[in-house]
């Protein structure tokens, strides 16, 4: 970013703060907060410049449609699941031998 660009976004950003102050100023005091209609952005604040809105609509609902389909967390959640099931079913003997062999090992390869 050029040196311009970034004073312009800090005034921005300055701008917005203070309007954000005064809003909260007035919710305290229970007087309406007052609007500077310059400081009010133009267009939606969600849509960056440059784009066509029609475009970002058809874009939601194709990740809409990404996020239709299992997750990572559903994945994640099905592992466990079965992992526990998996325990639930083993005898306690042999998950001793397992963690017992896994401390041998490690100690002998730490070194």
């Amino acid at each position: 970013m050029a040196r311009d660009d970034i004073d312009k976004e800090i005034a921005e950003l300055r701008a917005r703060v203070e309007q954000l102050a005064q809003e909260r100023r007035a919710r305290e005091s229970g007087e309406p907060p007052t609007v500077d209609p310059d400081s009010v952005p133009t267009g939606d604040p969600d849509t960056p410049e440059g784009t066509n809105p029609e475009d970002v609509e058809n874009t939601e609902e194709v990740s809409d449609a990404e996020t239709e389909g299992p997750t990572i967390v559903d994945h994640i959640r099905d592992l466990i699941k079965n992992l526990d099931e998996e325990l639930q079913e083993t005898k306690p003997l042999t998950l001793l031998g397992v963690f017992a062999l896994g401390l041998l090992v490690g100690r002998l390869t730490a070194k």
